[in-house]
């Protein structure tokens, strides 16, 4: 790579990349107010005179890269550095996934609390590494050719820079790819990160390439990717990862990236791929329910896998208090969400020994559950009840200590009721005896 004319190779290579991510991700929103990096702002907006110096074969470190970002009228710094690792060496900058994730940092670094404020990614639970991955890959698939299975192909990162086949394992823990045996990664392994930022990075870039092929099953493939306003899920995506960013607070934990990606999507879309991406960040641990705790914390966060279009229950009972020897229903009201049908889904409800079956549906009683088979249509709701019987005895035992575990009972005459977690226990007052 310090041939002349290879150096005059990998340089050019160089600048062509970096006015490549330049000018597609003008087309999604990067643009002058939002603190883009140009020589002349042409009256548009933002700060001018902070074009990037790109330095190729950096002589200040290997086996690298990095990426200044001072505030908008400032230039950024990109270095790229020879990796030693191999022989030959090779250069950094002829890995054209390098240069763009290098470039993505002075993108989410601008858009992330403003272009005057580049000090917002400084926190332990937040997506830098990822989202220059989730650039890399978008500009480095080729979209013309693309088919809307392929988001299960193993797709490493800097295979060029360590000497291996496209096919290598690459820089990154796993390939990126949605298919879960080649990339495990979801939310519940933050905490198992020891911090280290590339791999919290891994995390969030793998839940964006989820999404965007969630989306492209929605709405096919935008073959060029420079026309933003094509339809396809691919371009649909990355001008939400875009718009995300700038709505975003600063410090964001990842529930708060997610957020800001549901929200330009109600913006720009009315909400049209709100359910791909709840299906997407469910599948990698982010769905309704996950809580980030601190975003200054990798050791706090709460995964969840519930999509917020998917089940929905609500139980009722059909009275609030009930005599021994009574009947009390109880009702569960399951509701499918706009996002998908539920197909087989199984609703159990295991009875207390204190209580009889009467009815509903189906009842096994060597193991006292009562069991529902549901199908429900997309949006749709249905109840399903069951009736029980409270066995004689179960308030008035012999004994001067009674647990109730079943549906609330009226206090009797002369008794006093104390309560724990779900059992009411009745005891005789000091002025009556039973």
């Amino acid at each position: 790579p310090t041939v002349t004319i290879n150096q005059q190779y990998a340089t050019t290579n160089l600048f062509y990349w970096n006015n490549i991510m330049h000018d597609l991700t003008y087309q999604y929103g990067f643009d002058e107010p939002s603190g883009n990096f140009q020589a002349n702002n042409q009256g548009r907006g933002g700060s001018g005179n902070d074009y990037v110096i790109a330095d190729a074969q950096d002589a200040g470190g290997t086996n690298n890269a990095n990426f200044s970002t001072p505030a908008d009228g400032s230039r950024p710094r990109m270095q790229m550095y020879l990796f030693n690792t191999t022989t030959p060496n090779r250069d950094g900058d002829l890995d054209n996934g390098v240069v763009c994730h290098e470039y993505a940092h002075g993108i989410s670094n601008r858009l992330t609390g403003g272009p005057s404020n580049t000090s917002c990614l400084g926190n332990a639970e937040q997506g830098g590494e990822g989202w220059s991955d989730y650039f890399a890959l978008m500009l480095t698939t080729n979209w013309a050719t693309a088919q809307i299975t392929d988001g299960a192909l193993a797709r490493p990162m800097g295979t060029y820079v360590l000497n291996q086949a496209t096919t290598g394992a690459g820089i990154r823990t796993y390939p990126y790819s949605t298919n879960m045996s080649i990339n495990p990664w979801t939310y519940a392994n933050m905490a198992s990160t020891s911090g280290e930022v590339h791999v919290i990075g891994e995390i969030w870039c793998m839940a964006l390439w989820e999404m965007t092929w969630e989306m492209i099953q929605q709405d096919g493939i935008n073959t060029n990717l420079f026309n933003a306003a094509g339809t396809g899920g691919n371009s649909a995506a990355l001008k939400l990862v875009t718009e995300g960013m700038r709505l975003q607070p600063c410090s964001p934990g990842y529930i708060d990236a997610r957020n800001a990606i549901l929200k330009a999507d109600t913006l720009f879309f009315g909400a049209k791929y709100s359910c791909a991406i709840w299906k997407a960040f469910a599948k990698r641990g982010m769905g309704q329910g996950a809580s980030q705790g601190s975003s200054g914390s990798t050791a706090d966060q709460v995964a969840s896998f519930v999509n917020n279009g998917g089940l929905t229950l609500r139980l009722t009972q059909s009275v609030t208090s009930q005599q021994e020897g009574l009947n009390v229903t109880y009702t569960n009201r399951v509701s499918s969400g706009g996002c998908s049908a539920i197909s087989n889904y199984l609703l159990t409800d295991t009875l207390p020994s204190n209580v009889t079956y009467v009815s509903g549906g189906t009842y096994n009683a060597t193991t006292r559950v009562v069991s529902f088979n549901v199908n429900l249509a997309q949006g749709a709701s249905q109840d399903y009840s069951f009736t029980v019987q409270i066995n004689p005895g179960s308030y008035f035992a012999p004994a001067n200590l009674i647990n109730e575990t079943v549906a609330s009972a009226s206090i009797p005459s002369g008794w006093a009721a104390t309560t724990a977690t779900g059992t009411t226990n009745w005891t005789t007052s000091t002025t009556q005896s039973h």
